[in-house]
């Protein structure tokens, strides 16, 4: 459940065909349009005129997609095809039978909650300007914490620690297979700074090797 005011409601369907004659899809896209879609609608619809928030320098409209799927899945390709074609910002949200998955697109990349029951997904607007109520969205979509305020740093610095973390574990390997002594000293120092790196990252700071 979104919480939004009935102000914000559109209950527009678009027919999925409208998407085949608007865009050049390849035969991937399609297959995930007929297979997995059984209907899409503009729920609602976010900006001044529908609710009492400012406009933003980034964002000007807020739609909610609802996807009603043909399987359990959550519907990446379809979503991806959808908000690239959109100049608005999008928060979509998939059901099949009673349950549901809230969606977002950003820095060229699907991210999604988890599948919950229908009644128990939550999101509601706590700010009054549209950059702010998108930013907010998306950090609850994505990290689960609306309270994370600069979405795109937040999102660096994971994609940064996921990096490191899978050099840590190279590294660990190699050297610890390693027999030879001046290539096991150099393996372990660069070990030692990429954890020393990773601690960095963690606390905020500017590192360089």
């Amino acid at each position: 459940m979104i919480q939004l005011p009935s102000t914000t409601r559109v209950d527009r369907r678009l027919p999925k065909e409208d998407f085949y004659r608007r865009l050049k899809l390849t035969g991937k896209q399609r297959d995930a349009f007929v297979n997995q879609i059984e209907s899409i609608t503009i729920a609602n619809s976010v900006k001044p005129s529908t609710m009492r928030v400012s406009d933003g320098a980034e964002t000007h409209e807020i739609f909610v997609i609802d996807l009603a799927l043909k399987e359990s899945c959550v519907p990446a390709l379809v979503i991806e095809t959808i908000a690239k074609a959109n100049p608005h910002k999008i928060l979509f949200r998939s059901e099949f039978g009673n349950e549901e998955v809230l969606s977002v697109y950003r820095q060229g990349k699907e991210w999604h909650t988890d599948w919950v029951p229908t009644e128990l997904e939550s999101i509601s607007i706590r700010e009054d300007n549209l950059d702010a109520i998108w930013d907010g969205i998306c950090a609850e979509v994505i990290f689960g914490n609306p309270a994370i305020k600069d979405v795109d740093g937040e999102l660096k610095k994971r994609q940064k620690l996921k990096s490191l973390d899978e050099e840590i574990a190279k590294l660990e390997r190699a050297h610890g297979k390693e027999r030879q002594l001046g290539k096991r000293n150099e393996l372990f120092r660069k070990l030692q700074e990429a954890r020393s790196e990773r601690e960095a990252v963690l606390k905020g700071w500017t590192w360089k090797r």
